[in-house]
């Protein structure tokens, strides 16, 4: 056990954090230690059973830091947090694997963040600007480190997750798919969350030949009329699309529990690429993968059938 690397998750309760750990402790138990961060245990309940180390720590808490880099920790998947100052904290995190010796630190972004065209992207493009201003800082050397170590950050540019779409379910079960994807516009780009924490546990476990590189990760463009035929195809349940404005949408989504502000934001984006932008974006999942990326309609007949079943 002690032989092995530590790869680290922070935070491993967020969506991509837990798609991650559940990526390495089915396929990579065997070859590395996965150590999960989070802020109270309480929050690691739904990881039980797993082989994994929980720690507690906050990446404002400078002092609980030094239990989640220990043992030579040289590569970290930060799953970056969905709150406003995220950039600020994404920093943080940047410093704290110079200062703890982490050569790869692994980010997660969005699509054409260096766009700046939504609130989502100027965040992710603050975040990106900031890992290409350090990328080459000397990072602290560590026991086992021959030569001198730099920081290689990793940055994966996620489209939205098909699982977005779950939050549907009660319309899609009524037979309609409400969404603001205007008619015969834009594409959606979006991706499995599955796939995400498949890329992520893969890089963890052998980060090198990623150091320094931006993935785009993508399953497929789709337009509302191609995702309410992808819903029927897969789950058996008929469902047609039916065009909101961008108010209703916001509306819909603090109704879900989402801040004004968060509200606001994941509607400006899917506007973002309703009105043609980001359209020509290539997926890099096979690459990483060495597999083509999950089809909606598979996410659909996994996911979202079982519980149209049941309703």
């Amino acid at each position: 056990m002690a032989d092995k690397p530590v790869v680290v998750v922070f935070t491993a309760n967020s969506n991509t954090g837990t798609a991650v750990v559940r990526e390495l402790a089915a396929n990579y138990a065997d070859d590395v230690r996965i150590r999960c961060v989070v802020r109270k245990k309480a929050n690691a309940k739904h990881l039980q059973g797993l082989p994994i180390e929980v720690i507690n720590a906050d990446i404002t808490q400078p002092a609980l830091l030094k239990a989640v880099f220990a043992d030579d920790v040289n590569v970290c998947f930060w799953s970056t947090p969905t709150t406003q100052d995220r950039a600020d904290l994404t920093k943080r995190f940047v410093d704290a694997c110079i200062e703890y010796g982490v050569d790869f630190p692994v980010i997660v972004s969005m699509l054409d963040a260096d766009k700046r065209g939504t609130l989502h992207q100027q965040h992710f493009a603050e975040i990106e600007a900031y890992c290409e201003k350090m990328r080459g800082t000397p990072v602290k050397r560590q026991l086992l480190d021959t030569g001198k170590q730099t920081l290689a950050p990793i940055i994966l540019r996620c489209a939205p997750f098909y699982q977005n779409m779950l939050a549907s379910l009660a319309g899609i079960a009524e037979g309609q798919l409400y969404y603001p994807l205007g008619k015969n516009e834009g594409y959606l780009p979006h991706v499995d969350l599955k796939d995400v924490g498949k890329i992520g546990a893969k890089i963890l476990v052998d980060p090198t030949p990623h150091g320094n590189k931006t993935y785009n990760l993508i399953g497929e463009y789709q337009q509302g009329n191609q995702l309410a035929s992808s819903i029927t195809r897969s789950t058996g349940h008929p469902c047609t699309y039916e065009e909101v404005d961008d108010p209703t949408a916001a509306m819909a989504f603090a109704a879900l529990g989402l801040p004004e502000w968060l509200a606001d934001a994941n509607t400006e984006l899917i506007a973002y690429f309703r009105e043609d932008n980001g359209q020509d974006i290539k997926s890099d999942v096979e690459e990483v993968l060495g597999t083509p990326p999950t089809k909606f309609a598979a996410f659909c007949k996994r996911e979202m059938k079982p519980f149209l079943d049941e309703l």
